[in-house]
């Protein structure tokens, strides 16, 4: 008996090597181009990454898109070794996440093991490891990106909780995985929500230790944002003030809009997880998986409690729709696993019944995210708010593009960017890739960068050449553009104009002396 079972254990083991090996080549063979984005954000953190590794410590992470309101410092600490070890190379950070991300793969194993059977564990790892939303995300050099795998850490700790005896392990795990969620997505902190209903609803028995171990390790995990409120002020109320004022909840609440809100983001939930070929029968396929737990549920079989755990947890985005939750665009990070399994047990309970569909269901589930991840995971990011053209590809060549037309002599740039009047992207490429290619760096003629992440010099009176840089018109106001172009014609006149992608670049020279000019500040 002993050897059948470790024979299963390392017929087991062997199967989630290979998924982790599949799974890291899904999300690395394609690296080499440099087609991933690498925007303003990813420059941003790229240089408060290098000041942590210089000694300057951070306790304050990156600001949430609504004003006031900010992420926790873990991801700049994550992503700053990688950073240190690649001399700037935003790539090797990349693979840290990737590395990050399957990590998870046994765990997502031994989740399924615990809820439903080793079928069910094997089956999920294997939805995981070819997920088109979870490989977006694993290659995406944002704090979100952290958020999958840390969540995976929250549902086994819920896990153990409610269907083993490893009661202090499990709130050790769940403290745990809900902390580092929490400190790498700001708005994850509302799965506390659904942690006390869980402890509540299925009546999960805790001692006084335990739930001291859950509120001191989530206090010290979540340590340096706290500390980062008493430093920099309460600015979190002013941020949920905000919140409050841009969405509905703080007007009318509109009870069909928010339903029609909530089963759009299951759809999308189901969509960009497992069944990424099109969001009208991945609805479908949401709405009879749930009709499924429900006859379960109703029923009151062993699938029941585990399904009605994943449920909750999946619907309890429910929660902060009506505050502006659906404006929140990676808010469905971490909702992914209760996606993947409550997918797989359905399509294994089927098998019991009808092998020839749930055979054809399996096809169509590892099939159609592989063919997904390869038209689309090569050629950079689509999921998300960013010009697909603001990639390292295409900024390397610009940079390249400016030092060999200028043939090795000074030379100074603008940019037209998002946000306004930043430089910090081209700042970064610059220092990384241009000074480290050719020597030297060019200045910057544009906008006062004071008190921005922006470090190129400002005098470009020895410039013998003259760029400007411009960026996807997405999101950048024509009045901008048109002002910085005239700016630009007060004093130089276009050469050429170089387009890569949606990026333009515009070489110019001097129509007068470069003493006569009045360069902006």
């Amino acid at each position: 008996m002993k050897t059948k079972i470790n024979k299963i254990f390392n017929k087991n083991f062997l199967i989630i090597v290979i998924l982790m090996i599949f799974g890291f080549f899904l999300r690395t063979y394609y690296l080499g181009d440099n087609k991933v984005i690498f925007g303003y954000d990813q420059a941003r953190d790229a240089y408060i990454a290098s000041q942590i590794t210089q000694g300057d410590l951070k306790i304050l992470g990156p600001p949430v898109s609504i004003g006031n309101l900010y992420h926790g410092v873990l991801f700049y600490y994550f992503i700053s070794i990688p950073y240190y070890l690649s001399q700037g190379n935003p790539i090797i950070p990349i693979v840290f996440v990737s590395l990050l991300n399957i990590a998870a793969i046994p765990l997502i194993y031994f989740i399924g093991k615990i809820l439903f059977n080793k079928k069910t564990g094997l089956l999920a790892a294997v939805l995981y490891t070819i997920s088109f939303d979870i490989i977006q995300y694993s290659n995406w050099l944002a704090n979100p990106s952290l958020a999958i795998p840390f969540s995976i850490i929250l549902y086994l700790g819920i896990s153990l909780l409610l269907f083993s005896n490893k009661k202090t392990l499990g709130v050790i795990l769940s403290a745990i995985g809900y902390g580092l969620s929490f400190q790498s997505e700001f708005f994850l902190g509302y799965l506390l929500i659904p942690i006390i209903f869980c402890k509540f609803f299925f009546k999960i028995k805790l001692t006084k230790k335990q739930i001291l171990f859950f509120i001191l390790i989530t206090g010290l995990i979540l340590s340096t944002m706290i500390l980062s409120y008493f430093k920099f002020g309460f600015t979190f109320i002013e941020g949920f003030k905000n919140l409050l004022q841009k969405n509905s909840a703080s007007q009318h609440f509109d009870l069909f809009l928010n339903l029609k809100l909530i089963i759009n983001r299951l759809s999308e939930n189901f969509y960009r997880t497992v069944l990424p070929i099109n969001k009208n029968l991945a609805l479908i396929f949401a709405v009879i998986c749930l009709i499924f737990s429900i006859k379960q549920i109703k029923s009151k079989t062993k699938l029941a409690k585990p399904l009605l755990f994943l449920w909750i947890f999946l619907l309890s985005q429910a929660l902060i729709i009506p505050f502006g939750g659906n404006n929140i665009p990676y808010i469905n990070a971490g909702l992914q696993l209760p996606v993947i399994l409550i997918s797989t047990i359905f399509i294994i309970y089927l098998f019991n019944y009808k092998k020839i569909i749930s055979f054809f269901l399996i096809i169509i589930f590892v099939v159609s995210p592989l063919l997904i991840d390869i038209k689309y995971n090569s050629n950079t990011q689509i999921l998300y708010d960013i010009p697909k053209d603001l990639n390292i590809k295409n900024e390397i060549a610009i940079v390249d593009y400016s030092y060999q037309e200028s043939n090795g002599q000074p030379f100074s740039i603008n940019s037209i960017t998002a946000p306004f009047w930043v430089n910090t992207l081209w700042s970064y490429m610059y220092q990384w890739h241009g000074q480290n290619k050719y020597g030297y760096t060019p200045s910057f003629h544009g906008r006062d960068q004071s008190g921005l992440l922006s470090y190129l010099s400002t005098d470009p009176t020895e410039a013998k050449y003259f760029f400007l840089i411009i960026e996807s018109s997405n999101g950048i106001p024509d009045s901008l553009t048109n002002d910085t172009i005239a700016y630009e014609d007060s004093f130089s006149k276009i050469i050429e104009v170089k387009n890569f992608g949606e990026i333009s670049v515009q070489k110019r020279e001097l129509i007068k002396p470069i003493n006569e000019i009045n360069f902006v500040k």
